[in-house]
C-alpha cells in the first residue's frame, strides 16, 4: 500500500529499494508479532544486522532488508516505537518527488532527492536525518541501550559486541570499515597515519588504536596529540541536527573499546588544532569513531596522525648537530627534572664542564620555554665558567622556535668562547623517547643565527696547536638538527 503512494512513472524503484523492502520487513515482522503497527512494539524480521560501513540507504553493496534496522530504530527513539509515521512519510516522498525527478533520471539523482524528502519529513517531527543517523550510529556502534537494542539476540548476548559501552566491530565487518591501528615497533610510538577514506553518506567508520606492547610507561606521554584532517569536501561539525562528519574518541581499557571510568568519551568539535587526548595507566587502547551525517553526497575520507606532541619534563639531554660534524650538548637534570637536580654538564669545541651546586644554577622550565644559567668562580683555582642555554616551543610544540647556547670558560691564561643560536626547526619524528627536529637543504643557513668558537692562550708555555685556536661561522652543511633525548 505504502509503496504505491509513489509515482513510479517518475521513481526509480531501485534507488528506493532499501525504503521499500526496510519498511516491509519491518512493518511485517511487526503485524506478524503484535497483528498491530501501534502496539508501542516494533520488530525486525531475520536476516543479519545491517552494517554500518554501508550506508543506510544502499541498495547496491549491501542488502536493501537489513536497512530494517534503521527505520525500526527511528519507529523506537522518535515515534514512540509507533510505525504509522510511514504512512505520511511515503505521502511525502511520492509529493516531493514525482515533478523534479522526472527532469534528473541519474540513480544518484534519485538517491539524494529521497535523503532530502527523508530529512524534510523528519525536521516537521523535531528531529532531522542527520541527527537520527548519528544517534543510530552511535548507539548501534558502541553505547547499546538496552531499550533501543532490536534483537532479542542482542540483549541476551547471542550476538558478539552488544555489551553496552563495548565496540560491535561485528558491524562494521563485511564492509571492511574497522581498522586496527598499530605501532610499527613493539616498543616504541611509531605510528603511520591512519587512513580511512570512502565513507559514504549516512555511513560510518571505525579504528582501535593499540599502545605498543613492550614500551616502557615513561615513554608514553601524559597526553597523546592527533592531527585530524578530512577529505573529500566535509567538515567536521557537531550541530546534531545539520550535516557533517562527527568524530568521537573513546578513551578505552582494552581492545574491545570498554571505557576508563571518566572523561572516556572526547567528542571531537575542532580539528584546527591537534586534538588532545589524556592518557594514563588504566588507558591501553582508544576508539576513533567516524559518522558521515551528510545528506548530500559528500564522501568523505578521514586521516589520523599521532603528532608526537612533546609533553615535558622528560628530557635530559640536548644535542645540536651540523650535517653530523660539529655537535653541542647539553646534558643534566636541570631540564626534565628540576626538583631534584644533581649535575650539569656541557661539551661543545673540546670543553667539558660539570656542576654539582644547585645554588650556582639558576633553571626555568614551563612546559613551552627552557633556560639555564650558570655562573661558577672559584677564586683559589682562579677558574671562573658560565653557560646559558634559552629555548622556546611553538604553542603546538611543532617547532623549535630558537635555541641559544652561550659558554665561557677562564682558567689561568687560558679563555674559552662558544656560542651558536639556531631557530625555525619543524619537528620531524619520536623513537623510543627521542624527539628530533630538523631542518635539510637549501636555506639551511636561514635557520642559523650565531656560530662560533674561540680559544686563546696568553701565558708562554702554551704550545703546539694550544697556542691559539680560532674558528667562526661552521659550515652547516645541508642538515642542521636538535635532539632531545629522555
Amino acid at each position: 500500500y505504502m509503496a504505491n503512494q509513489l509515482d513510479t512513472t517518475a521513481f526509480n524503484m531501485y534507488a528506493s529499494s532499501a525504503y521499500d523492502e526496510g519498511t516491509a520487513s519491518l512493518v511485517g515482522a511487526t503485524y506478524e508479532r503484535t497483528g498491530s503497527l501501534t502496539s508501542g512494539k516494533v520488530y525486525v524480521d531475520w536476516g543479519a544486522p545491517h552494517d554500518l560501513g554501508h550506508p543506510v540507504d544502499d541498495f547496491i553493496y549491501s542488502s536493501p532488508y537489513d536497512k530494517q534496522d534503521f527505520f525500526a530504530f527511528v519507529a523506537k527513539r522518535f515515534f514512540n516505537s509507533n510505525l504509522v509515521h510511514l504512512d505520511p512519510l511515503y505521502l511525502g516522498l511520492g509529493t516531493e518527488i514525482s515533478v523534479p525527478l522526472k527532469r534528473t533520471p541519474a540513480t544518484s539523482d534519485y538517491l539524494l532527492q529521497l535523503r532530502k524528502d527523508f530529512d524534510y519529513f523528519l525536521r516537521s517531527a523535531g528531529t532531522s536525518l542527520p541527527e537520527a543517523y548519528t544517534e543510530y550510529a552511535l548507539q548501534r556502534l558502541y553505547i547499546h541501550d538496552d531499550e533501543l537494542l532490536l534483537r532479542d539476540a542482542e540483549r541476551y548476548g547471542d550476538v558478539d559486541g552488544f555489551t553496552q559501552n563495548t565496540l560491535s566491530r561485528s558491524l562494521l565487518e563485511r564492509s571492511e570499515k574497522h581498522f586496527e591501528w598499530r605501532s610499527a615497533r613493539p616498543d616504541t610510538l611509531a605510528y603511520a597515519p591512519l587512513s580511512m577514506q570512502d565513507i559514504r553518506p549516512l555511513s560510518s567508520a571505525a579504528a582501535t588504536f593499540y599502545l605498543p606492547g613492550e614500551i616502557e610507561s615513561q615513554y608514553i606521554p601524559d597526553t597523546l596529540f592527533f592531527r585530524i584532517d578530512i577529505s573529500g569536501g566535509g567538515q567536521l561539525n557537531q550541530v546534531m541536527q545539520e550535516e557533517g562528519i562527527r568524530l568521537t574518541i573513546i578513551r578505552a581499557r582494552n581492545e574491545y573499546g570498554q571505557p576508563v571510568e571518566e572523561g572516556a568519551a572526547i567528542v571531537v568539535d575542532d580539528i584546527s588544532q591537534p586534538v588532545k587526548v589524556p592518557m594514563d595507566e588504566d588507558v591501553t587502547h582508544l576508539v576513533f569513531m567516524v559518522f558521515n551525517a551528510y545528506v548530500e553526497e559528500v564522501i568523505a575520507g578521514i586521516t589520523v596522525t599521532l603528532d608526537d606532541e612533546l609533553e615535558f619534563p622528560d628530557f635530559r639531554r640536548l644535542v645540536i648537530e651540523f650535517e653530523g660534524q660539529h655537535a653541542w650538548e647539553i646534558f643534566g637534570d636541570y631540564f626534565g627534572y628540576p626538583d631534584n637536580p644533581n649535575y650539569l654538564s656541557f661539551r661543545g669545541g673540546g670543553t667539558y664542564l660539570v656542576g654539582f651546586d644547585q645554588r650556582d644554577i639558576f633553571h626555568v622550565w614551563d612546559g613551552d620555554h627552557f633556560s639555564i644559567d650558570f655562573t661558577h668562580f672559584d677564586a683559589f683555582m682562579g677558574s671562573a665558567f658560565s653557560l646559558k642555554v634559552d629555548g622556546r616551543f611553538s604553542p603546538d610544540r611543532e617547532t623549535l622556535m630558537n635555541v641559544s647556547i652561550e659558554f665561557s670558560e677562564h682558567w689561568g691564561g687560558t679563555s674559552i668562547e662558544t656560542r651558536i643560536s639556531v631557530s625555525n626547526l619543524p619537528f620531524t619524528g619520536i623513537a623510543n623517547g627521542v624527539y628530533e627536529y630538523k631542518k635539510e637543504g637549501a636555506g639551511v643557513s636561514n635557520h642559523i643565527g650565531e656560530v662560533f668558537h674561540i680559544r686563546r692562550c696568553h701565558f708562554i708555555h702554551c704550545t703546539g696547536d694550544y697556542i691559539q685556536y680560532e674558528s667562526t661561522g661552521f659550515d652547516a652543511g645541508t642538515v642542521i638538527k636538535a635532539v632531545f633525548y629522555p
